[in-house]
């Protein structure tokens, strides 16, 4: 992979955006291991859909080896037209996490390298749920302003990378780790 960001298409964001809206303070801050372990993230929250990693969160319903969110019922339709849609626009394999991250309004999340096995083995893809033209994603000084609904793959390991909102609204994105079979 040598590029930075690479376009895979659209999707209507409509549903998970109305459902984003309704999200209270309290979900929002439910979890919090990814601003705890990586400091990088400190302005972020998370409200991780589907993850395989052991969470301390009252947001979370186990179902064999993954974990879901407790409204993950309300995308699941979202989720799979998703995966579809990257089968047939990357390659075969499927979603093996989904976190909705927002950057409030004027934070940034500072240039930082992703590194180890993890980033090797999965494609990240990151979709705009809520954004502003003033949300520049940074990638080895590559600049894109992502907009709501693009797919894009982004290929961030052991590239410095960094977002940057100074725009006056909070900026979610749905973050996807894709595992190719």
């Amino acid at each position: 992979m040598d590029f930075n960001f690479k376009y895979v298409g659209e999707y209507d964001v409509s549903n998970i955006a109305d459902k984003v809206n309704k999200f209270s303070e309290e979900l929002w801050n439910d979890y919090s291991f990814r601003q705890d372990k990586h400091g990088v993230h400190k302005h972020t929250t998370t409200v991780p859909i589907i993850w395989k990693e052991p969470l301390n969160s009252n947001s979370i319903v186990y179902n064999d080896n993954n974990k879901y969110w407790n409204e993950y019922e309300s995308i699941k339709e979202d989720i799979n037209n998703l995966n579809s849609l990257l089968n047939n626009n990357v390659s075969k394999g499927e979603i093996e996490s989904v976190l909705l991250i927002r950057l409030p309004k004027n934070k940034i999340i500072t240039k930082h390298m992703d590194r180890g096995s993890y980033f090797l083995n999965h494609n990240r893809f990151h979709m705009p749920i809520i954004t502003h033209e003033d949300v520049i994603f940074e990638i080895s000084n590559e600049k894109k302003h992502l907009k709501t609904g693009e797919i894009w793959e982004i290929n961030n390991n052991k590239k410095p990378h960094g977002v940057y909102n100074t725009s006056n609204i909070d900026r979610v994105h749905m973050l996807i780790d894709w595992k190719p079979l």
